[in-house]
């Protein structure tokens, strides 16, 4: 049950505010809920993947390829593991950069009382 939980909380909220703000006709804020998505998404999947690879879950291909090695025969799939390694690691890097991005133009661009005009976001009092 838990495990579901964690899911809905980190998965729907910002699907749910992607549509509102596309509703509102603010693209930019949706496009920014929607990196929080496919943030949340590859978090999960990187999450259960290292879980289920430490405790030793495995297919039944990886069980034949072992039994293979284990027995001195040549194995036919080279490689695989290396594939898999750098789709991991570009999906990664197609999710942090966007965001490293995000936080620099949130810390080093324009205050956030002049960024929130028109979002509907409330304004702060502009300090003196």
């Amino acid at each position: 049950m838990l495990p579901g939980v964690a899911i809905s909380i980190s998965l729907v909220p910002p699907l749910a505010v992607g549509g509102v703000c596309l509703g509102e006709g603010s693209v930019l804020l949706a496009m920014g809920a929607l990196l929080l998505f496919v943030s949340n998404l590859v978090a999960l999947v990187l999450a259960g993947t290292i879980i289920f690879a430490a405790l030793g879950y495995s297919t039944d291909a990886d069980q034949a390829e072992a039994d293979r090695l284990a027995a001195g025969k040549p194995t036919r799939r080279v490689g695989v593991g290396r594939r898999s390694s750098l789709r991991i690691g570009a999906v990664l890097l197609a999710v942090i950069i966007p965001l490293a991005a995000n936080t620099v133009f949130s810390t080093r661009g324009p205050s956030r009382s002049r960024a929130s005009r028109g979002t509907g976001l409330p304004q702060r009092p502009a300090r003196r």
